[in-house]
């Protein structure tokens, strides 16, 4: 985010100027094929830009459930280092098979 606000990270192409790649809050809306959440649950995502808006549209797959117990500005670092020790153990370490 911060190399980003320098001009020196551009955002990938076709995707948001705002900066913000984790974020976390209340789903308002879901598109037609959403099926794994609704109106109103609490999750955090990694998005494809665009997460310092009031609002942000993220694919479903980059969307996780906020657990129990877990607050909305803990919840916002979760996306990224499980979506990065997934990578990592899947892609690079063949570890699930």
């Amino acid at each position: 985010d911060i190399l980003q606000r320098n001009g020196i990270y551009p955002p990938p192409v076709g995707h948001s100027i705002i900066p913000g790649l984790e974020v976390s809050g209340m789903v308002e809306e879901v598109g037609n094929e959403v099926t794994r959440f609704k109106i109103g649950d609490k999750v955090c995502a990694l998005t494809n830009g665009g997460g310092y808006a009031e609002y942000c549209a993220v694919p479903e797959g980059q969307v996780l459930p906020i657990p129990r117990g877990v607050d909305l500005v803990e919840a916002a670092c979760i996306p990224e280092n499980y979506f990065t020790v997934y990578h990592v153990l899947q892609q690079q370490c063949n570890i699930f098979g």
